[in-house]
């Protein structure tokens, strides 16, 4: 009921500082009772804050591999140290529980915050002593050197959930308002439900009062309502009978619509059958002229062809004439031609002839003169 009656703000930071408290707690104990804090490079040595573990033989160590307790002198001045630190941290840690939950939700506790600083700063100073183990006779001997182990991650958890803790615990909300607040909420709810209480008594007063003012103006109401409906009676009759009035009206219309619909649609169709007749007729007068000039066509053609025949027949006697004047042409050609070969021919036998002549002469006048030239010899 105390949590509920907080903001929810201020409840989150509660938690949240608890719950980081309780986390170091935890593994503060985990650290008090562990033998793996760290581990030395020596073996298999395993040094924790009480108790150690080593495998080697030969060893004032050798435990077989269990962890075991130390001797009195097997520890030093550094382990009592870290020991005894061991065992204050989850004690700090647990007050620092006790007193902000007591505080925050029971009753405020009077130095409250200063003992809650010195028990933050001392949980802190516990924790990091703890880390003095790194300064034992096993971690500092010739060739030996010791590394972080499992426990020394817990330890550092633990140091880091202490320091939020102390950080958001800033963020808590002073004990001593939020316990006058806590009152000053008892007391008006206290208040206010004395004042729901009266509100509820003057409420069925007034509901008994006008009940009675209903009942008296039901009545009324249930007058007014009979004359009302009468009048609403007069009314939706009167509206009856001016809407069969208006629906009468309205089919006399849309008969008069239809019918000029008819007639319209009457005069459209005599308008086609025209239309049509007239096109029937164009078309009709069409096909007359198309025959017409068919005829008038086919008697060209006619015209045509038979110009055309005697044009050939012109074209072919023509041809025959002339076929005929080249052929007497050439035969006259041929014989002139002949005619004048055998003139040449004649020509050229006389002069052959004539040429003989001469030279026989020729050769007689050679003989006489070889004759006369060897009478003179």
């Amino acid at each position: 009921r105390e949590l509920a009656n907080m903001g929810l703000k201020d409840n989150l930071f509660r938690f949240t500082v608890i719950g980081a408290l309780i986390t170091g707690v935890v593994f503060n104990v985990w650290v008090l009772s562990s033998c793996r804090y760290l581990e030395a490079s020596r073996g298999n040595l395993q040094i924790g804050v009480y108790r150690y573990s080593l495998d080697l033989e030969d060893n004032a160590y050798t435990t077989g591999g269990s962890c075991e307790s130390y001797d009195d002198e097997a520890s030093d001045g550094f382990v009592r140290t870290a020991q005894v630190c061991a065992v204050l941290a989850p004690i700090f840690g647990l007050f620092l529980i006790c007193m902000i939950v007591v505080n925050q939700c029971c009753c405020p506790v009077p130095c409250s915050g200063i003992l809650v600083s010195l028990g933050y700063v001392a949980v802190q100073i516990c924790t990091a002593l703890i880390w003095l183990l790194y300064k034992t006779d096993a971690c500092n001997q010739s060739n030996t050197s010791c590394k972080w182990g499992q426990a020394a991650t817990g330890n550092f958890i633990a140091q880091m959930m202490f320091l939020v803790a102390a950080i958001f615990h800033r963020c808590l909300p002073d004990p001593k308002v939020s316990s006058a607040d806590r009152k000053a909420s008892k007391e008006e709810k206290k208040a206010a439900k004395a004042e729901k209480k009266e509100q509820q008594a003057e409420k069925k007063a007034r509901q008994a009062e006008e009940g009675a003012a209903r009942q008296a103006d039901d009545q009324k109401k249930a007058a007014e309502a009979a004359a009302v409906a009468a009048a609403a009676a007069a009314v939706a009759a009167a509206a009856l009978a001016d809407k069969k009035q208006k629906e009468q009206e309205e089919k006399d219309r849309l008969a008069k619509e239809e019918k000029q619909k008819q007639e319209a649609k009457a005069e459209k169709k005599r308008q086609e059958d025209e239309e049509k007749a007239r096109l029937a007729e164009t078309k009709r007068q069409e096909e007359v002229e198309a025959a017409a000039i068919a005829a008038a066509a086919v008697a060209a053609a006619a015209v045509a062809a038979a110009a055309l025949a005697e044009k050939e027949r012109q074209e072919r006697e023509e041809k025959d004439r002339l076929a005929e004047e080249e052929e007497k042409k050439t035969q006259e050609a041929n014989a002139e031609k002949k005619r004048q070969e055998d003139e040449e021919m004649t020509r050229l036998a006389e002069a052959k002839e004539q040429e003989e002549a001469e030279a026989a002469a020729i050769a007689a006048a050679a003989v006489a003169a070889a004759a006369v030239a060897a009478a003179a010899l």
